[in-house]
Parts: C-alpha cells; structure tokens; sequence
C-alpha cells in the first residue's frame, strides 16, 4: 500500500510538470498562493522523497514495482 501512495503522490507531482510545461502554470503554487509558501514547499519535498524511494525501490527490485503486496496471490 505504501507503493501505491508513493506512486500516487510522484504522479501528482509529474502532472504538476506536465502543466508548468505545457502552460506555464504551477498547480501546486496556484493552489497555495506561491512557490515559496510553506505548505507549497513541504509537498514539494514530499512529492521529491517518493520519487527517490521509488527509484531506489526499483532499483533493488531489479525493476519490478509491486503497488500492491498481496501476499496471498497464487500463481497458476
């Protein structure tokens, strides 16, 4: 479960790009007032440590992301 929110949230971020690329508009500043605003800032750096635990996650996993840990699934 915790894949998938830190998937989430790094999508989050990567459609705040997609925006500021496309139109100049940052989702996240625009929605708190500014880029330097504090809570602006906190989910940057949120948004930032997921991507990092994500790369390094895949990186151990040898690519293999599970979002989902079901421990009771059976392969047929």
């Amino acid at each position: 479960m915790f894949n998938f929110i830190a998937f989430l949230i790094t999508q989050i971020g990567a459609i705040n790009w997609l925006c500021i690329g496309l139109f100049q508009f940052d989702i996240i500043a625009g929605i708190f007032g500014s880029q330097s605003h504090f809570v602006s800032r906190f989910i940057y750096t949120i948004i930032g440590l997921f991507s990092i635990y994500l790369i390094i996650y895949a990186l151990i996993k040898k690519g293999k992301l599970n979002l989902f840990n079901n421990k009771n699934t059976t392969k047929k």
